[in-house]
């Protein structure tokens, strides 16, 4: 358990009180669960079902015809991917040695702060991919998002990215994206392999009693590296990309 959440939290920028919401077993303001789902509205959306159904006339990543290639990965997840709108400052920092930006929208609360992980299967992805996903978020939820460049794997084995992780949002805590500042409240947000390292970073600060952010909110997480887990395994016809199939799996038959 990540301990008792309060009901409620103050903004610095305006002082009211934001009632969490619960959303897939964390508590997330109000707010911020409108950036995520509208109420009433929780199906997937035209977007995603034809995304979806694309997907499907393809080969599965990995499989035969659609062959997995590291360095074509790694170039499409580096691809800057801009806000849609000039309004939106995106902003470059460092924490120590990692690259990151920050992302507010107009608006945004710079002390309601949440850490954006990137997903990539754990060797590739980039903060710079998420850029206008980020603006999106900043826009919705008026917090600032950070995007951290953590190292991938295989030339930076684990717990490197997972280090990262924890540096950045420690650094988030006392550094805006306008410099050093508390902030008000964190979150921890993220799909993929990002979700991954979103539950393996709150075990960490938990387990090392550092401050926690309010909430995590893992999105599809790449939580199960044996690819062995019930979900998977029924769900893996309608998969796009993590799927048990017996070659991914070792199995040569």
């Amino acid at each position: 358990s990540w301990a008792a959440v309060p009901k409620h939290f103050p903004t610095a920028s305006h002082r009211e009180r934001t009632v969490l919401q619960p959303v897939g077993g964390y508590a997330v303001p109000a707010r911020l669960n409108g950036a995520c789902m509208e109420e009433n509205h929780l199906m997937p959306s035209r977007e995603s079902q034809n995304y979806w159904q694309e997907g499907r006339r393809n080969a599965q990543f990995g499989a035969v015809g659609n062959e997995f290639n590291l360095d074509g990965l790694r170039q499409g997840m580096a691809a800057r991917q801009e806000p849609a709108s000039n309004d939106v400052k995106c902003m470059r920092s460092q924490i120590n040695d990692m690259p990151c930006e920050w992302v507010v929208a107009p608006g945004a609360d710079p002390d309601l702060r949440l850490l954006y992980l990137h997903g990539g299967g754990y060797v590739s992805g980039s903060g710079a991919a998420y850029l206008s996903l980020a603006a999106r978020i900043s826009t919705a939820a008026q917090c600032a998002v950070l995007l951290p460049d953590y190292r991938l794997a295989p030339e930076h084995a684990f717990p490197a990215g997972l280090e990262d992780c924890i540096a950045a949002h420690e650094w988030m805590v006392v550094s805006g994206p306008y410099g050093p500042s508390p902030a008000t409240a964190t979150f921890i947000a993220c799909d993929s392999a990002g979700g991954g390292l979103t539950l393996a970073t709150l075990i960490a600060l938990r387990d090392r009693r550092k401050q926690l952010p309010i909430g995590g909110i893992p999105m599809s997480a790449f939580a199960d590296l044996t690819l062995s887990s019930d979900s998977i395994q029924s769900q893996s016809e309608n998969e796009l990309l993590m799927h048990s199939s017996r070659r991914i799996r070792g199995d040569p038959r």
